[in-house]
């Protein structure tokens, strides 16, 4: 498909090294016959060099969270039992590095970064309603905040503070 050139002031034309330019008349239409190839392996390029990139920041939670990864219900946090909320409070550890969950009345989400015994849950957000099980979830809220290691027992964790405190205990579902 011809391809009309703007009008310039000097003759001077920019195209890239690869593509052939054949000129088909002199009013300055010009044909671009592997233009279209140049472009699309460079946007195929990109396109490979970014999921390269992106499977990189990936990996830094992939190494270790295999035992992590799944779906825990919380049985205690800060020392209150988490059984008899209005909702099952439950957290889960994605492979992607993010987490979610229920307090037993709100959801959270946020990410977590995990290599061995450091635990880091960051960017934590919640939805704010109120419920019958208020005591249950300030509990979760505060174990969920405070968290900074974690002992993993086959289907059974630990979650601990920073002064190695036992904040929360998950079970794997």
């Amino acid at each position: 498909m011809p391809y009309e050139l703007p009008k310039l002031h000097k003759r001077t034309i920019f195209v890239p090294a690869k593509a052939k330019v054949m000129f088909l008349k002199k009013d300055r239409t010009m044909k671009f016959s592997n233009l279209k190839k140049t472009i699309m392996g460079a946007l195929a390029s990109l396109v490979a060099v970014s999921m390269i990139l992106s499977s990189c920041s990936s990996s830094k939670n992939a190494a270790g969270t295999a035992a992590l990864e799944g779906e825990w219900n919380i049985v205690t946090a800060c020392g209150k039992s988490a059984e008899g909320g209005m909702n099952p409070a439950f957290i889960n550890f994605a492979k992607d590095g993010k987490v979610n969950g229920n307090a037993s009345v709100n959801s959270f989400f946020g990410n977590y970064t995990f290599n061995g015994k450091k635990l880091k849950l960051d960017q934590v957000g919640m939805t704010r309603m109120m419920g019958s099980s208020m005591d249950i979830e300030d509990a979760v809220t505060k174990a969920i905040n405070t968290v900074e290691t974690i002992k993993i027992d086959g289907k059974k964790a630990t979650l601990f503070d920073g002064d190695g405190k036992e904040v929360m205990t998950i079970e794997k579902k």
